[in-house]
């Protein structure tokens, strides 16, 4: 298991269906009658330019200006003709259209480097089209579309993971991977970084793996561009710094720069636990730091 599938496992949930009002001229009536075969042409055009002008307007674009009523009325109202045209296509045999729907937004965090954020997605249950709940689901990409860190619900994940050796272990490589977390309200994430070694090798469960999380307290995450190199700050000081070339961190005045392998050399810990071999990051935090923020070993 990978870091990106952890943050699935932690962040998914339970996906609710909404309602929609009904509002367009071709009536289908819901009980007694169908629409008409010869009525699906015309509702899949509807549909078809409506998809096109969402598209156009919001996808892609900055909602730092978008007035967030009229985009939710604009894509209820799409839901709608999307779920009369459905049902026609069912109540006559045909095979229905598509719930593939997304809008992005796009921010701009240099002109090489974007931060895009899924704004509403659809998924199909049973005949109607469902807007997904919002799980906060972001990517960070540079302008050749190389994807540096995606996330889901606040936890951010480094595409590019680190090689590294395991001391006293039959296993002699392992992949390091990094989470950086925001602390946001009404949630349970911790502010902060979580840090796991993954061996490549049946043999180990994902329950073989501890790993090392960094507590930031309240510290608010930002994320912005300089001397082109992406950096994640916390409000309360500690940052790392990311290299859009490589995807990885080149810099830390929190993690010594052993535990971001600056110089090719971190290291994973092994021992023996209730009888079953654990593995655990070695983790390493700068001065001052050292002095205020403690790394704490995580079990489960």
């Amino acid at each position: 298991m990978n870091a990106k599938t952890l943050i699935y496992l932690i962040a998914i949930s339970i996906i609710l269906p909404t309602s929609f009002a009904d509002e367009d001229s071709i009536h289908c009536q819901e009980e007694k009658s169908v629409c008409e075969l010869s009525q699906i042409p015309e509702l899949e055009a509807r549909v078809s330019r409506e998809r096109r002008k969402l598209y156009a307007i919001y996808n892609n674009q900055s909602f730092e200006n978008i007035d967030r009523d009229s985009f939710n009325r604009s894509v209820d109202k799409f839901i709608s003709k999307i779920n009369r045209l459905r049902k026609c296509q069912e109540e006559h045999n045909q095979f229905m259209a598509s719930c593939n729907f997304r809008v992005r937004s796009k921010k701009d965090l240099s002109s090489d480097i974007f931060e895009y954020k899924e704004e509403v997605s659809l998924y199909s249950a049973g005949s109607n089209c469902i807007k997904s709940k919002d799980l906060g689901i972001s990517e960070i990409t540079t302008s050749d579309g190389k994807r540096l860190l995606s996330a889901m619900r606040g936890l951010w994940s480094l595409d590019e993971n680190l090689k590294c050796k395991t001391k006293k272990s039959p296993i002699e490589e392992t992949d390091r991977s990094f989470i950086f977390s925001d602390r946001r309200e009404n949630e349970s994430n911790f502010a902060g970084i979580l840090i796991l070694d993954w061996t490549d090798n049946e043999r180990y469960k994902v329950s073989n793996h501890w790993g090392r999380k960094v507590k930031l307290n309240e510290g608010k995450l930002s994320r912005t561009v300089e001397d082109d190199l992406l950096i994640f700050k916390w409000s309360n000081g500690p940052y790392v710094k990311i290299s859009p070339e490589t995807g990885k961190i080149v810099e830390s005045n929190l993690l010594s720069d052993k535990t971001i392998s600056k110089e090719g050399n971190c290291d994973t810990n092994s021992v023996i636990s209730r009888n079953r071999r654990r593995f655990f990051p070695n983790v390493k935090i700068k001065s001052p730091f050292d002095k205020t923020i403690k790394v704490k070993t995580v079990t489960n």
